[in-house]
């Protein structure tokens, strides 16, 4: 589990303490307004996590762009020098 996950495991978890609270009678209006405030920010929180876990998804997607097109350019310039040498080769074959 990541620690976005943790995360935002812990804050649900203490925003329905806060819920629970408030639903049944068993809290004053400081306490609704504290739970409020937390429930605000849990909400941001989530929001920002999710954010979070979509740059690193289009991190690693990224990341296999960049793999791939060095493989392929690895390719290219291994094609290329073979190439090279054996114009090379022809080169001095038509010199003799």
């Amino acid at each position: 589990m990541s620690d976005y996950d943790k995360k935002l495991q812990s804050v649900t978890k203490e925003r329905d303490t806060w819920r629970s609270k408030v639903e049944d009678g068993s809290s004053n209006f400081s306490t609704c307004v504290l739970f409020f405030v937390f429930y605000r920010h849990a909400l941001i929180t989530q929001h920002n996590i999710s954010l979070l876990q979509q740059k690193e998804d289009e991190i690693k997607e990224k990341d296999e762009q960049i793999q791939q097109l060095l493989a392929e350019g690895e390719k290219l310039s291994k094609e290329q020098l073979k190439n090279g040498q054996q114009v090379k080769k022809l080169k001095q074959s038509v010199k003799v």
